[in-house]
C-alpha cells in the first residue's frame, strides 16, 4: 500500500441559500424570511433511469435564483463541502420519509447555521419531468410549504424558475425572483453540469464542463463554471493537461467496470485494490476515501459476493480499514484515527499496513495530548521569550505549531512568509501548517507561490513533503 497523502472528502456538492428562522406572518400567511438561513440540498432523482447528479444541478440553479431575493443571504457551496455527508443524510431523510428526521435537520442547522432547508425530488416520465420541493423549519422539522411543477424534460430551467417563484412566495415575497435568460438545454447537458458541480477536483470538473459545452455551446452556467475552473487550476499551479485528466478519468471508469465484471472472489478483491492504487497514483485521495468508507462496515455489496471466500473478504476489509485510518489521519480526525486504527489492529493484526496504522494511532494520541497540554505549554514558551524574540513572527509561529495551536499559528506564519527576506524554509513551514490544519487548498496555493519564487524548490529535501498534495480536497 502506498504511503502518499490520503484523505476523506464526500463531495456531493450542495448548493445552499441563506436566511434566519422563518416566522409565521401576523395573519397566519407565508413565513417571513428576513434574516433566515436557507439551505437548498441536492434534489433526489427518483426516475428509473436516474444517473449522475441532476439533483445537484437543480439545487444550484434554485440557489442562484433565490440569491436574488433581498432578504436571503447565501452560504456558498465551497463553505459546505466539509458537511456534505450530513446534509445528504438529512436530505434523504426529509425527501423520502413521511416525517423528516428532526435530529438530522438540527445537525444541519448546527453545521451550517441553517434555520430553513429546502429538500426536493425529481420524477421522470417519458418526455416529462416533475419537480417537488418542501420548505422545512430546521428546529422543529415543520413543513412550512410544499411546491410542485410539471413540464417537458427539455426545459428543466423553466420548471426550476417556476419552482423558485413558488418558494419565494412561501418565504413571504410577493414578487418572485426574476427568471434568468437561459436557453432550453438537453437534459443530458444539465445532468453533466450537475456532475461537474459534484466533481472532486478541478481537472475532472474542467473535463466534464468541456463535454457540457460540446452538447450545449450557449450553456452560460457551464461556460462560467469552466472559466472559474481554469482560473483555479492556474492559481493552484496544476500540471494536468486536459488530455491527461481525461485519460485518468477513463482509467478510473475501467477500474470500476472491472469490479462489476469480476467473476471470482479473488478477481473482485484484486479489482478493488487496483482501483485504490489508481486513485493513489492520481492523487485523488478524496475519491479514494469516498470509495473505502462504505466498505468499513462490510456492507452486502460487495461482501455478499465474497461469502464463499472469507480470506478474500478479510483481505478487502483490511485494506478498506487501513485506508480509512489513513483518511482520518490526514484530515486530523484523531478520534476516528484511534478508533479505526485500533479496530484494524484487533481484527486484522497480520494485515499489510498494520505498522503504518500503529504510527497513525501513536501520532493521533500525541496530538490529543498536545491539544490538552498545548495551551499552557505554548503560553509558557512564549512568556519565556525575550521581547525581541516575541516580535519575531517566525519564532512565534513555530512555537504555536509545535504545541498544536494551529489556528493561532496561521497569522504569524503568514507574516513570516511575507517578509522581504523570507526563506524557502519559512514558506515550507507555512505550507506544512496548512497541511496540519487539513486546509489543502491553502497548502496548494502556498506551494504554487513557493514554486514561483524558487522554481526548483520541490526538489529540495526540506520541501519533499509538499510534492504530493491531494488534488481533490480543500
Amino acid at each position: 500500500m502506498g504511503r502518499g497523502l490520503r484523505s476523506v472528502a464526500v463531495v456531493a456538492l450542495v448548493a445552499c441559500v441563506a436566511a434566519a428562522p422563518a416566522a409565521a406572518s401576523p395573519d397566519g400567511g407565508a413565513p417571513q424570511a428576513s434574516g433566515a438561513v436557507l439551505a437548498v440540498v441536492p434534489f433526489r432523482d427518483l426516475g428509473p433511469t436516474a444517473r449522475g447528479h441532476l439533483g445537484d444541478a437543480v439545487a444550484e440553479a434554485l440557489s442562484t435564483d433565490l440569491r436574488a431575493l433581498a432578504s436571503v443571504r447565501i452560504v456558498e457551496r465551497a463553505a459546505l463541502t466539509r458537511v456534505v455527508a450530513e446534509l445528504d443524510r438529512a436530505a434523504a431523510s426529509a425527501a423520502s420519509a413521511a416525517e423528516p428526521d428532526p435530529a438530522a435537520l438540527a445537525r444541519v442547522g448546527h453545521l451550517v447555521g441553517a434555520t430553513l432547508i429546502v429538500v426536493g425530488a425529481i420524477q421522470r416520465q417519458p418526455g416529462a419531468l416533475r419537480l417537488t420541493a418542501r420548505l422545512l423549519r430546521v428546529d422543529t422539522a415543520e413543513v412550512l410549504a410544499a411546491a410542485k411543477v410539471d413540464g417537458l424534460d427539455g426545459d428543466l430551467f423553466s420548471l426550476e424558475d417556476r419552482l423558485a417563484a413558488e418558494l419565494a412566495r412561501a418565504l413571504g415575497h410577493t414578487s418572485p425572483p426574476p427568471p434568468r435568460r437561459r436557453r432550453p438545454a438537453p437534459l443530458r447537458a444539465v445532468e453533466r453540469w450537475g456532475d461537474a458541480l459534484a466533481a472532486r477536483d478541478e481537472a475532472e470538473r474542467r473535463a466534464i464542463l468541456d463535454e457540457v459545452l460540446a452538447l450545449q455551446p450557449d450553456f452560460d452556467d457551464a461556460a462560467r463554471g469552466l472559466a472559474e475552473a481554469e482560473q483555479r487550476l492556474a492559481r493552484l499551479d496544476a500540471t494536468l493537461s486536459r488530455e491527461e485528466a481525461r485519460r485518468q478519468l477513463v482509467e478510473l471508469d475501467h477500474r470500476r467496470a472491472a469490479i462489476t465484471a469480476a467473476r471470482t472472489p479473488r478477481a473482485l478483491v484484486a479489482a478493488w485494490e487496483a482501483l485504490f492504487d489508481a486513485l493513489h497514483a492520481q492523487l485523488r485521495f478524496g475519491r479514494l476515501c469516498d470509495e473505502v468508507a462504505p466498505l468499513v462496515d462490510r456492507p452486502p455489496s460487495p461482501f455478499a459476493r465474497l461469502a464463499s471466500a472469507p480470506a478474500d473478504a478479510d483481505r478487502l476489509h483490511a485494506r478498506a480499514l487501513f485506508e480509512a485510518v489513513f483518511c482520518a489521519a490526514l484530515r486530523k480526525r484523531d478520534g476516528d484515527t484511534i478508533r479505526l486504527g485500533q479496530r484494524l489492529l484487533a481484527e486484522h493484526p497480520a494485515a499489510a499496513g498494520v505498522a503504518d496504522a500503529r504510527d497513525f494511532v501513536a501520532y493521533a494520541l500525541q496530538h490529543e495530548r498536545l491539544r490538552r497540554d498545548g495551551p499552557a505549554r505554548a503560553a509558557a514558551r512564549l512568556a519565556a521569550l525575550s521581547p525581541a524574540a516575541r516580535a519575531n513572527p517566525c519564532r512565534v509561529a513555530r512555537i504555536l505549531h509545535e504545541e498544536r495551536r494551529l489556528d493561532e499559528a496561521v497569522r504569524p506564519a503568514e507574516e513570516c512568509a511575507a517578509r522581504p527576506d523570507a526563506t524557502l524554509v519559512d514558506w515550507v513551514a507555512l505550507a506544512r501548517l496548512h497541511i496540519a490544519r487539513a486546509d489543502f487548498r491553502a497548502a496548494r496555493e502556498t506551494r504554487a507561490q513557493l514554486r514561483a519564487r524558487w522554481p526548483a524548490a520541490l526538489h529540495a529535501p526540506e520541501a519533499a513533503s509538499l510534492a504530493e498534495l491531494p488534488i481533490d480536497l480543500d
